[in-house]
This record gives C-alpha cells, structure tokens and sequence, in this order.
C-alpha cells in the first residue's frame, strides 16, 4: 500500500508580529507626547509672568504721572553773602576846649587836611587876661621868694653870733617854704592858661577828610562836648575803610582774621573790591546769636565813601558738601520740609530733610539726602508712602 504523507505546520504564538510602519507611529506618538510636555512646562510660567507684567502695566497705566529732579551736590568751599556798610577807619567830632568867639575858620566840608593843621581860631579874652594876671602873680612870688630867702640868709648870719634867737630863724624860714608854695601855685596857674589859650587854635589831630562844619565865623563857642553844645568839626580818615559784619552762628567757626573779603557796591556795578577781616568780637551776641566782624578795605582812590550800604562775599569751607535741591521739589507738611522721592521700584516715599541755605530757586539740605535721589517736582497732597507712579525728567529748554 502506498501511503500519502500529508505535511503538517507547526503551531505559531498569537503575538502579532511588530511591522516597521507600526513602530513609526509608536514613536511619533512618543514625540507628541513629549513634545507637548515639555510645551506645557515652558508656556505655563510664561503665561503666568503675562499675566503679571499685564496686571503691573495696567496697574502703573492708572499710576499718576509725576516729574522728577535731580538734587546736585554743592562744593565744601562756597560763598555767603552779608549785608555791611562802611565806616572811616578813623572818625571824630571836635569841640571847643576854651569858651570864646569865632574869629577864624580857615577849612571847609570836603577840605582834605594834614595831621596838626590849623582849622580854626576862637578869641578868647577873659583867658589872655587871666593869663597875663597869672605871670603878674609869679613875679610877685619870684620876688617875694628872693626877699625872703635873702633874709633868712642874714639871720643865719646873725644866729651864730646870737644876735637873733632861733625862733625868729624858723619863722623866717617859714615865709620862705610859704613863698616857694606860691610861686610853684602861680607857676602852675600859668601852665593851665597857656594850655587853655593853645586849644584857641583848633587842630586837626589826624589826616582826613572834614565831613561836616557846623562852626561859624563869630559866632559864640562855649567849652565842652555833648549833645546840648554845638560841635565844630568832624573829620575822617577815608583812605581805609571799616565794614562791621554780623555773621551767622552757623557760619561763625569759619570766620577768621586774615580772611579775605569780596566787596560789591550797588552804585559801583560791574566792579569788586577785596578787603580782609582784621578781628572778630570772638563771642556771639546773646540777642542775635552772631558774630560781629570787622573788615579793613583799602580806599585810597575813595572809591567807596563811608556810609554807604554794600554785600560783602565771604568764602567759608564746611565740613561736608551741602546738598541743593530745586526749591519745587520741597513741600512743607505739619511735621515740617519734606521732600517726595521715587524709589527704585517705582514707588514714592516722604522723607524729612533739614534746610539749610535758602537760593530762591534752590535750597540747601544739610540732613536728610545723600544726593541719588529722584526728587518729585511740584508734589501732590493725593501722594502717598508707597503708591506707584510713573515718572519722567524735566524737559530741557534748547539753547538757540
């Protein structure tokens, strides 16, 4: 019998088999999901941050608008200016010393006069006469000295033979020392006339300037000063001028002999003059809390005429630059100055500030600044601590 042999196939595993297309889409898919992943842990902080710089732009577009300044940092060395006048550096008013009348007056105001000149002769006749009346007395004494002395020297003469006693000796001697006191009094009488007939010259006791003459030709002088007797003259020493400074106490330590001094007259203009302070009063008034300064100005040309009103320039150094703000940026609230700055992150702050110098545009901030600051000009009641605004810098005008 033939057989047929029948060809049987092996049993295979239900797994499907993996094709190369289906790989490609398990790996795509891989991708997708990845992708997405990393999409969604990118985009969420980002959406995030947006949604706050929205929030902050739409907060800072309801923020007011503000204008600020700058404040500027000032040298150590800087000028103050005070008021002074001006004074002769010598002044005095003269009066008569002897009674009498006027005969002479030989100068005039404006006159410019020499140490020991004449300016004028007053008549005296009652002090001529008691004069000659004093040098009458002296001889009278000068002899009666002599008579006296001469007698006294017999009597010696006699008194060692014994012919007088002693007593009559030093009685005699006793009119001598009596007439020697006379003679010394009359000599004296004598001195103090003559003194009293030199002052009928009046002299000039320095070189100046006669400012003012209230003395006539004839008229009636009484001896004597004060405000109840009329004065003859007053005269000036104009060639250096004295101004007298009251200095602040803030200002005061600075202040010191030696300093030098500009010197501005309003009727001078264009024009400086320097003088130097020559002394200080070395204590404050109690009154005014400053310091009175004297300042010595050469004016040999008498430019500047005493009297007149004038700004002296002092040039102080300070321990430590001033700060200097525009005088908008201050505002003045019940707890005094303040000013209003922006901070770095866009918001604003009071801060309390101590003034110092007042310049009308700019004002000086001795406490309180350290010059970095962003100053709000013009700042408004509304603000407050810590509110966001937005600002911007002052436009600058061009220069044509």
């Amino acid at each position: 019998m033939n057989a047929t042999l029948t060809e049987t196939k092996p049993e295979t595993s239900a797994m499907p088999v993996q094709t190369p297309r289906g790989n490609r889409k398990l790996l795509l898919l891989a991708g997708i999901l990845g992708f997405a992943g990393l999409l969604t842990s990118g985009i969420a902080p980002r959406v995030a941050r947006d949604a706050k710089a929205a929030e902050s732009r739409q907060r800072m577009s309801l923020a007011p608008r503000v204008v600020v300044d700058a404040p500027r940092i000032t040298p150590r060395t800087f000028e103050v200016t005070l008021p002074g006048s001006t004074r002769a550096l010598l002044e005095t008013t003269l009066y008569a010393r002897t009674s009498g009348f006027i005969s002479q007056i030989l100068v005039d105001i404006g006159d410019t006069v020499k140490a020991g000149q004449l300016l004028a002769v007053i008549e005296s006749p009652e002090v001529d006469e008691e004069l000659a009346r004093a040098r009458v007395r002296v001889q009278e004494a000068t002899s009666n000295l002599a008579l006296g002395q001469s007698t006294l020297g017999r009597i010696q003469t006699l008194l060692r033979t014994r012919a007088v006693s002693e007593q009559e000796s030093d009685d005699q001697q006793a009119r001598v020392n009596s007439a020697e006191a006379a003679l010394k009094g009359g000599e004296a009488d004598v001195r103090r006339l003559e003194s009293l007939q030199s002052f009928q010259k009046v002299i000039a006791p320095f070189s100046g300037v006669i400012t003012s003459r209230l003395a006539e030709k004839g008229a009636l002088i009484t001896a004597g000063s004060g405000s109840a007797l009329p004065s003859l003259f007053t005269i000036a020493q104009e060639d250096t001028l004295r101004i007298f400074l009251d200095v602040p106490q803030k200002y005061s330590v600075a202040v010191k002999p030696g300093t030098e001094a500009k010197i501005l007259v309003r009727e001078r203009p264009g024009r400086s003059f320097v003088g130097k302070v020559v002394r200080t009063s070395g204590s404050l008034d109690r009154a005014s809390r400053t310091l009175l300064t004297e300042i010595h100005l050469p004016n040999r040309e008498r430019t500047i005429l005493p009297g007149m009103y004038v700004q002296v320039k002092l040039s102080v150094e300070r321990d430590e630059p001033a700060i200097v703000i525009p005088a908008r940026t201050l505002a003045i609230l019940n707890s005094g100055p303040h000013v209003v700055t922006v901070e770095a992150d866009g918001s604003v702050k009071h801060r309390p500030v101590t003034l110092g110098r007042d310049f009308g545009a700019e004002i000086e901030v001795s406490a309180g600044l350290t010059g970095n600051e962003k100053l709000v000009a013009n700042p408004s009641d509304t603000l407050k601590d810590g509110q966001p605004v937005r600002y911007e810098r002052p436009a600058v005008a061009s220069k044509n």
